[in-house]
């Protein structure tokens, strides 16, 4: 799943690269300890690198501590798998949910561009949005490709009585 924005550049097709092409998996994270172990045991084959980014407030702006960080001990099977990328900050102005979201699903941004590959694939989710090891496996994506999954409210078998599908 790959969300182009400007603040995202454009990815390139995929080359030819089959043997050594790499995953590398960001999401936002605020508490969610169990959904991020559901992803690492899910997919720490596949992906070479989870980049988990956490803020320091919410996105209502109020200060929360640092969960994985305090819980950094829990995750020592996957300290090579996972980049921790502290926001501590987000923007006071405009004063909304969607700029505190967006400036922490970005934070990840200096490190990716840093350290991904031109046709490496890069997917941008929140920690509780699974894609299926299939689907996972079996991607090739176009520079930009966004898969949809079924609307959950509260737990995972709580579908939405919405029509259709939402984007991850």
């Amino acid at each position: 799943v790959v969300r182009c924005r400007r603040a995202w550049p454009r990815l390139p097709r995929c080359s030819e690269r089959t043997e050594d092409l790499r995953y590398w998996y960001a999401m936002t994270f605020r508490e969610e300890l169990d959904m991020l172990k559901c992803q690492l045991v899910e997919h720490a084959e596949r992906v070479h690198k989870f980049v988990v980014m956490e803020a320091t407030v919410d996105h209502s702006g109020a200060p929360k501590p640092l969960v994985l960080e305090e819980h950094w001990a829990e995750f020592a099977p996957w300290h090579d798998k996972i980049e921790y990328i502290v926001a501590d900050w987000l923007p006071d102005w405009p004063p909304t949910f969607w700029a505190r979201e967006q400036t922490q699903r970005d934070i990840g941004m200096p490190y990716l561009v840093g350290s991904a590959a031109d046709d490496d694939i890069v997917i941008v989710s929140d920690v509780d949005e699974f894609i299926p090891p299939p689907v996972l496996l079996g991607a090739n994506p176009d520079p930009c490709l966004g898969l949809v999954q079924k609307l959950r409210f509260a737990a995972a078998d709580w579908d939405s009585r919405a029509p259709g599908v939402t984007p991850v």
